[in-house]
């Protein structure tokens, strides 16, 4: 039983990580703002994602963020005359920050193809100097 609990307490971990990794990659390419980050990271989890993630996906997720629907549970609920749960409203994500996601991907791409690791720091400057041969060199070879 202790085990069981070592290992989903490890798995915890492991996810955040992998969250705080993603978060800080967003803020490397420019995307600052909490409430896009967050809606953000809610479709994308981990660095792995933007391996598979095409132009296509991309722009999807973030029309997909901007509309409005559904609920989500009131974290006000237990006041009195306060709705269990409250309308989801979208998150408008700029077309700079659609852009930059598709950078992104490119560029995680970039280091899957030369077997190079995802750093847990994102160098802004790297990854904007790399981006226009990697940008060509994904128009020419479609390795997926």
């Amino acid at each position: 039983m202790c085990e069981l609990v070592i290992q989903e307490e490890r798995r915890k971990l492991t996810v955040a990580a992998a969250l705080a990794q993603v978060r800080n990659a967003l803020q490397a390419v420019g995307i600052v703002d909490v409430e896009q980050r967050d809606a953000i990271t809610d479709s994308i989890t981990s660095m792995d994602v933007f391996e598979i993630a095409t132009d296509d996906f991309i722009k999807d997720m973030c029309k997909n963020i901007c509309r409005p629907g559904g609920t989500f549970p009131n974290p006000n609920a237990e006041e009195p005359g306060a709705p269990a749960v409250i309308p989801r409203n979208g998150v408008a994500i700029s077309r700079t920050a659609e852009e930059r996601l598709i950078l992104l991907a490119y560029y995680v791409r970039h280091l899957k193809r030369t077997s190079r690791p995802y750093r847990v720091q994102f160098n802004p400057a790297r990854l904007y100097s790399i981006l226009p041969g990697v940008a060509k060199y994904d128009q020419i070879i479609d390795c997926s």
